[in-house]
């Protein structure tokens, strides 16, 4: 068996440190820098349905306002303001189902679906109201198609 002096010990000591070190810090970055494209990639392909999202939360909110102030103060020119808010509203839906994947796709069809009865019957509630003709509306067959 080869002996080793003090000194040499020690340097190969540090010599194994060092490449230790030296692997730790290579395996960080390559790691580090894979996570951050994968991050890009997935900020790339969530952002512009997060975005339309968003703006579908934002765009009801405002038309379910507009058909309220309709109601409300008895103004039209909220109920075509809705109208416009409704089709915006339509098209970002449109949007985010060509952003999203096939297998989601089937539930913003019945979301879409469920907005636009929601717009029909609330602004249909709304034209009542500005017409003052509520018993037309609460003997008609929407009220138990609501209600079923």
């Amino acid at each position: 068996m080869v002996t080793h002096s003090l000194r040499r010990k020690f340097a190969l000591l540090l010599g194994g440190l060092g490449l230790a070190i030296g692997v730790i810090v290579y395996t960080n970055f390559d790691t580090s820098n894979t996570v951050a494209s994968r991050l890009d990639a997935t900020r790339e392909q969530f952002l512009p349905r997060l975005i339309a999202a968003n703006s579908l939360r934002e765009r009801f909110k405002t038309m379910s306002l507009l058909l309220e102030n309709a109601a409300v103060e008895g103004e039209s020119g909220y109920l075509e303001e809705s109208d416009t808010v409704s089709l915006r509203l339509f098209r970002d839906l449109d949007l985010l189902t060509t952003l999203t994947p096939q297998a989601s796709r089937a539930e913003l069809m019945e979301l879409g679906r469920s907005v636009a009865e929601y717009h029909r019957l609330a602004r249909m509630l709304a034209e009542a109201f500005l017409e003052e003709s509520l018993d037309d509306l609460f003997h008609g067959d929407e009220i138990e198609s609501l209600a079923g």
